[in-house]
């Protein structure tokens, strides 16, 4: 998901006129998001306190100010939110880690993508991808 960001900071520093791509940004927010389920809605972060039941609020705001929707204090929030940050910290890190540990194979994908257009399962074959 952060492929993106890390070809944009690291892969490409040498590309002049690089603009970052709109790919990034939404890798960035889908990371985030992912995030955000995993810790708050399905309860599986490193606190399972910091379930937030109320992530699947009606969304009409009237409803929720009426029934006392928001039940989290804000330390909890808080929690959630360093939570959700640890975690795409170190989901970014570890693409990062991926990625150069892979580097020649991204190279030559994107070299044959240039030449050919197309990929085929041969050209994965020749890799030796590590994670």
């Amino acid at each position: 998901s952060f492929s993106d960001k890390y070809n944009n900071e690291v892969m490409f520093t040498n590309t002049p006129h690089l603009d970052i791509t709109t790919g990034a940004s939404n890798d960035l927010k889908q990371a985030n998001t992912i995030a955000r389920r995993y810790v708050s809605v399905f309860g599986m972060g490193r606190n399972i306190a910091l379930y937030d039941g109320t992530s699947n609020a009606q969304p009409f705001l009237g409803r929720e100010l009426a029934t006392n929707g928001d039940k989290l204090s804000e330390y909890s929030k808080q929690e959630i939110d360093q939570e959700i940050e640890d975690l795409v910290q170190w989901a970014y890190q570890r693409s990062v880690e991926i990625l150069k540990a892979n580097k020649d194979d991204f190279f030559f994908l994107t070299r044959k993508l240039k030449e050919n257009r197309d990929l085929y399962v041969d050209d994965f074959e020749e890799m030796d991808i590590r994670f």
